[in-house]
C-alpha cells in the first residue's frame, strides 16, 4: 500500500504545479501535514476548506477548526501547561470557514498574520 502511495506521490510532484488538479495539490498538502512539516497558509486553507479537522500550535496553545453540523463551523482553543495539561478550553462558532478566517483574532491577529509562528504536534515548552 505504502509503495503505491509513494508511486502516485512521484507522478503528482513530476507535474508541473499549474497542471496539478485541486484534489493532487490537497494530497500533497495532506502528506506534508501528516509529517507535521510546516505547510504554508494558503495550503491550511484548503485543508479547512476541504472539512477536515485542523489542529495548530501558537504559544503553548491547540487551535482547532472542526466542521460540527450543518453549517457550523467551530473553533476549539486550548491552553497547555509545560506538562502538556489542559489549563483552559473554550471554543467559537462560525457559519463558515471563510467567516472563522476573517474573524478569529490570536493575540490581536488574523490566523495568516500568526501564520509563521505555528507549528503542528504537542503544544508545550515541555
Amino acid at each position: 500500500m505504502q509503495n503505491g502511495y509513494n508511486e502516485k506521490k512521484m507522478k503528482i510532484l513530476q507535474k508541473p504545479e499549474n497542471r496539478r488538479t485541486y484534489q493532487e495539490k490537497l494530497e500533497l498538502v495532506y502528506d506534508k501535514y501528516h509529517k507535521k512539516q510546516k505547510i504554508f497558509y494558503e495550503e491550511y486553507v484548503m485543508m479547512a476548506l476541504a472539512n477536515d479537522e485542523i489542529y495548530f500550535c501558537y504559544n503553548n496553545t491547540e487551535y482547532e477548526i472542526d466542521h460540527g453540523t450543518k453549517d457550523v463551523v467551530v473553533f476549539f482553543i486550548k491552553k497547555y501547561n509545560e506538562n502538556y495539561q489542559t489549563i483552559s478550553e473554550k471554543k467559537e462558532t462560525y457559519s463558515s470557514v471563510i467567516e472563522l478566517l476573517n474573524q478569529v483574532r490570536i493575540d490581536g491577529k488574523l490566523i495568516r498574520e500568526i501564520w509563521n509562528q505555528t507549528h503542528f504536534g504537542i503544544c508545550s515548552t515541555g
